[in-house]
């Protein structure tokens, strides 16, 4: 096996690769790259940050509250970070929240009406 560089890196590896001769030259391929995906749920309304901005799940549960007037408890904001549902940025010891992921986890929890 050939390495592409005798200099070891930051890593203090020395970087090594399969031949060149075996390599795979992605633009001669047939096949097209898949559209990235922009659905509906994507989508979040003008004017909502989506930098993580909000300390705490206390926090999160005031914003569903007082800001997308959604009734809510604490309680299902807790549970869905703990289970991951709600997505959330570890920043030091603590974690925040975007308005955004709470806007996107809040209308993940919408139930589709039942018609008898």
């Amino acid at each position: 096996m050939r390495c592409i560089t005798t200099e070891p890196n930051l890593t203090g590896f020395v970087l090594c690769a399969k031949p060149l001769d075996r390599r795979i030259d992605l633009s001669k391929t047939d096949t097209p790259l898949p559209p990235a995906e922009t659905g509906e749920d994507d989508l979040v309304p003008d004017g909502l940050n989506v930098f993580p901005t909000i300390k705490g799940y206390e926090a999160a549960h005031r914003v569903c509250v007082d800001q997308f007037q959604v009734p809510i408890t604490q309680r299902a904001v807790r549970e869905a970070w703990k289970s991951r549902r709600l997505a959330s940025f570890k920043i030091g010891n603590a974690c925040y929240f975007s308005e955004a992921d709470i806007w996107r986890w809040l209308k993940s929890q919408r139930r589709s009406a039942v018609v008898r």
